[in-house]
């Protein structure tokens, strides 16, 4: 339970076109949920210059729809630790005002609600007076836009506990710690640890890693612990942590919105999407989940826990090393009457999209571990009917091969015409592919596809005869090549097949019917 928490404080460090438009959608978003409970922080371009219109328009529109919905966004002044020149600061608090001012469309102009000073010095000593400066610069800019007694929202970041005499800067809020680095750790004073100050606080840990959303729960409590009322976390390490929305922020505002009970969790929005462990859900079903042993359903035959089936992404739960493909798979397992799941009896292997069944780690599009049964045709798109056979020189054998037996079992390309050791062809020439391969074994590789039926190229030497549809070929004396099977007393038990293209001189690539007799 949050009892000193204010809302969220946001650096929106990147613009609202392209691709970064979806960050302010979020936030949009967020503003609907969390109202005046969220603080926006706009900064085109280290500050409120930015050379292009467009952009400029962009971040009109995305102000008026945040501000809309009772949310806030300031904008971002650097001051160099009190060092920067007093007329540039004003200048872009001015700018910041006159430049991004909007037609809210009832005939009234909006603003933007305040500034946020970085690079503040944390020293009270000489720079307080800067500062308490250029505070009144703000409000005097606000109230003449506002044209009322209003006050600003001016954020000054330390990023480390200042001393104690900025807090005499009234209604500013002090952000005392920006670090990726101890903050479950980190304890600010007793003289800090005040909730009559909360609402003056701010801190900003970023680097909070997304793999479990435990890791920001337990920032984001240790911050109300400590009377911290405004927090933003982020899982981002970049140069700058502050160019992006972390994965789990929808979750940080519902965590805000509920005080840390979580109320309304899951999600039946408008927009018919359900969410489970999302309040923002982009499909009709959408399942969040920490990086563990992401279970998405489990059904129950009993209620002893016996029977029924599981589905689960095991990412996080295998003894492969993290980044193995094989980790990343969908599984629907089956639960057996006394309550062990036997997993793998259908997998879906995300990354190359191959199908398991009985199989964890399928190595085809579909890898099957057991017998299957077919009551209707099975259907090959490719042409030959090819089994696998040691070769010898393998890397020296091309596809249309025509192949012979050697007295060692190994395969060799022919080099005798009627060679009655010819085994087939070597599946693969030409548009023709294996429809299906026997005895494949994929860790041997010097083994070849060898087309025993069906249509395959074939290498052919018409110098000894012309070759027209329909003849008889056998092996010749060019090597791997055969020819038109002329001598009928020797072609019985040479035969390979029948031609099914002509050749009428020369060497080629024809298409042929292999049926060895």
């Amino acid at each position: 339970m949050l009892t000193n928490t204010a809302g969220l404080i946001v650096p929106a460090y990147f613009d609202p076109i392209d691709a970064e438009l979806q960050y302010w959608n979020r936030l949009i978003d967020a503003a609907k949920e969390l109202g005046d409970k969220l603080i926006v922080i706009a900064n085109p371009n280290s500050g409120p210059y930015h050379p292009d219109d467009m952009v400029v328009n962009a971040y009109k529109d995305a102000i008026k729809q945040i501000q809309t919905h009772g949310a806030k966004v300031i904008g971002y002044v650097y001051t160099q630790y009190g060092e920067r020149d007093a007329n540039l600061v004003q200048g872009e608090v001015n700018r910041w005002y006159n430049n991004y001012e909007y037609d809210k469309g009832d005939g009234t102009k909006g603003y933007l609600n305040g500034i946020f000073f970085d690079e503040v010095s944390s020293n009270y000593g000489g720079p307080q007076g800067y500062y308490q400066t250029r505070y009144n610069e703000v409000k005097t800019a606000h109230q003449a836009k506002y044209m009322d007694n209003s006050l600003p929202t001016v954020v000054n970041n330390f990023g480390t506990i200042p001393d104690e005499g900025f807090l005499d800067i009234s209604n500013t809020i002090l952000c005392i710690f920006e670090s990726q680095d101890g903050f479950l750790d980190w304890e600010p004073s007793e003289d800090w640890i005040n909730p009559n100050n909360a609402s003056r606080l701010l801190v900003l840990p970023y680097n909070i890693a997304a793999y479990s959303w435990q890791k920001w729960v337990d920032v984001v409590d240790h911050a109300d612990s400590q009377s911290i009322g405004w927090i933003y976390v982020t899982d981002d390490t970049s140069k700058n942590p502050w160019d992006r929305l972390p994965p789990y922020f929808e979750l940080m505002v519902q965590y805000i919105k509920t005080a840390g009970e979580f109320s309304e969790f899951n999600k039946f929005p408008l927009s018919g999407n359900v969410g489970i462990g999302t309040i923002n859900p982009q499909a009709k079903l959408e399942i969040q989940a920490p990086w563990s042993d992401w279970m998405f359903l489990s059904q129950q035959r009993d209620i002893e826990g016996g029977g029924g089936f599981r589905i689960h992404n095991p990412w996080g739960n295998s003894d492969q090393p993290q980044g193995n493909p094989s980790r990343n798979r969908l599984e629907i397992g089956y639960r057996t009457a006394d309550g062990r799941t036997l997993w793998g009896q259908f997998v879906l292997h995300g990354p190359t999209g191959q199908v398991g069944i009985g199989v964890l780690d399928p190595q085809a599009k579909l890898h099957v571990n057991g017998d299957i049964r077919a009551t209707g045709d099975i259907v090959l798109d490719n042409a030959d009917c090819a089994e696998e056979f040691a070769v010898k020189d393998r890397e020296k054998i091309e596809p249309g091969t025509v192949m012979v037996l050697d007295k060692g079992g190994l395969l060799h390309q022919s080099t005798e015409a009627y060679d009655k050791k010819v085994a087939g062809v070597v599946s693969g020439a030409g548009d023709f592919k294996p429809g299906l391969i026997l005895d494949k074994k994929s860790e041997q590789t010097n083994r070849m596809p060898i087309a025993l039926m069906g249509k395959v190229y074939c290498k052919v030497d018409a110098q000894y005869a012309p070759i027209e549809v329909g003849d008889l070929l056998t092996t010749s004396p060019t090597p791997g090549h055969a020819m038109k099977a002329i001598d009928s007393t020797k072609a019985f038990g040479t035969v390979i097949g029948k031609a099914l293209m002509s050749l009428d001189a020369g060497k080629g690539l024809i298409s042929i019917m292999v049926a060895l007799q």
